[in-house]
């Protein structure tokens, strides 16, 4: 019958739950209550267990809007853009602050004097502009001044692979000596993360990043695929970029591309002996060529949202001992065709380079979120096994040039700032510079009357110099004032606890108001129920949750006193 008879001291403290013991998990909620509260002579005589899963259910998302404990927090460095997306299973906000050099909260309070409404796209005439906006993708730019910032923050992509070398400035050959990981911006040039990572071992070497690499440079999207050695297994990589449109209200889109790939061919690799007794800068060095695989660019539209796999094999250990899975290996998906469930566009082996080529894409059959994504792959399979001149053996594929547009008109209002999906009126208030940054003490007409000094009149709202925010509900994200960008901010929020199947659970502060929660919803719904009953389980739901929200209040007798010892009378203790 003891809750801890199967746990001991020791498994506690060794583990990580630490604090579960206060928690009931719903299902014993569920279970216990059909055994306590349902049965002959007893006024709920029978009941199906799914109802009362499903009043207990509801009684938890009740009681965690009010009562329980809210633990849920999100913690973010706020951007330039001065938006901060709302968490995946948020209900309500309790509380937002950010967090000073001292590491002490700063509120910030909600401002109802904006908002970010929707900005309805017109024509110069003023009146309704049911045209399309003929780009259906944000940012389709190139050009490596201003392309690097602005494609990684409206795209997504597959991460970078995790190879390097060090490079030896002296011989301008690849040693085998030591190894390291660089940490180059993920969209920087081949030419900038050698200049970036130069002399991280103190000796005037270089890491060269020899994994999978996506980067823009020369007025191109470039994949660039090393080959590379994984368990043995010589491979390349592919590469992706891709974001979700809005393809809603669109019947048709027409996809025009231009792409370079590489042919099939061989490549020389100048290597250093492996000899250990070698000296580094006057080692033995040698020629020799291998074969290089053809590349291959595919550009369309899909339903799915492509693998962050890059690896171009499947090393699957399991297959001989299933105690290997954890080391299983998967190839990635996205060089099947059948990724682009659209439509595509292709460019292989050196063929119809720099060619555009177009396509049309119906959209309106397809429910749900569109991606138009970009990939690049190429499949190594002759090269160096060990760690040597891989940086050397490479190709290229790349994309020029991309559009994908709608000549259709449009039945429905389009708003004019399209995916970002920001108003005039947000754009404005994000320019100024904050009056808390300005006036800090409050010596301008919001804070103050016209007179010097003078603080009659002061809108308490306005009586800070923290910040303020709104919360955007129509498109799920909080706006925040100029001064607050670069803080960390921390969000605090409630939800219904539903979310997964570990929060489903409740105090057991809260215990009993869970089965008068639960009675109540069982009784109220079930015929031949007299109605005193029912308002009696009523009353008695009510009372318990009374209960149970100053049992949870935990106001202690010290919070009291030291409130007491704060005001103008002393109060001897």
């Amino acid at each position: 019958m003891a809750y801890l008879d199967g746990q001991t001291q020791r498994e506690y403290y060794e583990g990580r739950e630490y604090g579960q013991y206060q928690f009931v998990s719903l299902q014993d909620v569920i279970s216990q209550f059909m055994v306590a509260y349902v049965g002959d002579n007893k006024l709920i005589t029978s009941v199906d267990r799914t109802d009362v899963a499903f009043f207990a259910q509801r009684g938890l998302a009740e009681l965690s809007f009010d009562t329980l404990k809210s633990f849920k927090s999100q913690s973010i460095i706020l951007p330039p853009t001065l938006v901060m997306p709302l968490p995946h299973d948020y209900v309500n906000y309790t509380r937002v602050v950010w967090c000073d050099e001292s590491g002490i909260k700063r509120p910030l309070y909600r401002t109802t004097d904006t908002q970010n409404p929707f900005q309805i796209k017109q024509t110069w005439g003023g009146g309704y502009d049911f045209q399309p906006n003929n780009s259906a993708i944000t940012f389709n730019d190139f050009t490596a001044l201003n392309g690097v910032t602005e494609f990684s923050q409206y795209w997504q992509k597959t991460p970078n692979d995790s190879g390097s070398q060090v490079i030896n400035p002296y011989t301008g050959l690849t040693n085998v000596i030591g190894g390291g990981t660089p940490h180059p911006n993920p969209w920087f040039s081949l030419s900038e993360q050698i200049e970036e990572s130069e002399g991280s071992y103190g000796n005037g070497e270089a890491n060269l990043w020899t994994g999978a690499i996506t980067e823009i440079a020369n007025d191109q999207l470039i994949f660039r695929i090393h080959q590379t050695s994984s368990y043995g297994n010589i491979h390349g990589s592919c590469l992706a970029v891709w974001q979700e449109i809005d393809a809603s209200n669109i019947d048709l889109l027409v996809l025009r591309a231009k792409a370079v790939t590489d042919a099939a061919g061989t490549m020389n690799v100048t290597l250093v002996s492996d000899n250990p007794n070698t000296v580094l800068n006057e080692a033995t060095t040698f020629n020799k060529a291998y074969n290089s695989p053809a590349s291959t660019v595919r550009i369309g539209l899909t339903t799915k949202v492509p693998d962050t796999n890059t690896k171009m094999f499947s090393y699957l250990p399991s297959l001989v001992n299933p105690e290997f899975a954890q080391y299983d290996q998967p190839g990635t998906t996205n060089t099947e065709t059948d990724l682009f469930d659209i439509g595509y566009l292709e460019w292989t082996g050196g063929v119809d380079n720099n060619v555009e080529k177009t396509l049309e894409l119906p959209t309106n059959v397809f429910d749900g979120p569109v991606y138009f994504v970009i990939l690049g792959f190429a499949q190594w399979e002759d090269g160096i096994g060990g760690s040597q001149g891989q940086s050397e053996l490479y190709v290229q594929p790349r994309v020029s040039s991309v559009s994908l547009e709608n000549f259709y008109p449009a039945d429905t209002l389009e708003e004019a700032t399209g995916y970002y999906q920001s108003s005039i009126m947000w754009e404005k208030y994000k320019d100024i510079e904050s009056a808390e940054i300005q006036n800090q003490d409050y010596k301008d007409p919001d804070y103050q009357r016209s007179f010097l000094d003078e603080r009659y009149g002061l809108d308490p709202s306005r009586a800070q110099t923290n910040g303020s925010f709104y919360i955007d509900d129509r498109i799920g994200r909080i706006h925040f004032s100029s001064n607050v960008s670069g803080k960390t901010v921390i969000l605090d929020y409630i939800s219904d606890s539903l979310g997964t199947e570990a929060e489903m659970q409740i105090h057991k502060l809260a215990e009993e108001a869970m089965y008068k929660s639960i009675s109540y919803g069982v009784l109220s719904v079930k015929s031949n129920i007299p109605e005193y009953i029912v308002m009696r389980a009523r009353k008695e739901k009510i009372a318990a949750t009374r209960k149970a929200k100053l049992r949870l209040s935990n106001i202690k007798i010290e919070d009291i006193t030291q409130v007491l010892r704060g005001k103008s009378k002393h109060i001897k203790h």
